[in-house]
């Protein structure tokens, strides 16, 4: 999801050893997303440019961690934390049809998010075009 890190949201152990203060990452079994999204051209540049502008909202969440939560061999646990937060998201992107393929610029900024979830503000993606 756009606005958060891969690995970003959803269940997490946190226990006081797990990494950087936001919890390692457990996944879930159950999720839901949804994408709102509306493309434009530049009209002021040429056609040839092959650029558009896109702005987009983004909403979903991931929960449900049904894995084991302690080991007698080591004599680890974990401490997840699983609720059912919706996360969302909001941003902008430029899409340039590019000689390569699309390539995609986005900037997101998250507007419902949890205290344990990572953002990632910007993204950079590309594709093929069939």
């Amino acid at each position: 999801m756009r606005g958060f890190a891969p690995s970003g949201i959803g269940p997490r152990d946190t226990t006081l050893n797990s990494f950087i203060g936001h919890g390692d990452p457990l996944g879930g079994t159950m999720y839901w997303g949804a994408s709102l999204e509306a493309q434009t051209p530049f009209y002021f540049l040429p056609k040839d440019a092959g650029l558009k502008g896109a702005v987009f909202v983004d909403a979903g969440s991931l929960w449900n961690y049904s894995g084991p939560t302690s080991w007698s061999v080591t004599g680890e646990t974990l401490n997840p934390v699983d609720n059912y937060a919706t996360r969302a998201s909001v941003g902008v992107g430029l899409i340039w049809a590019s000689p390569f393929g699309p390539l995609r610029f986005d900037y997101s900024f998250p507007v419902l998010k949890t205290g344990y979830d990572i953002e990632q503000r910007f993204r950079f993606g590309g594709g093929t075009k069939f």
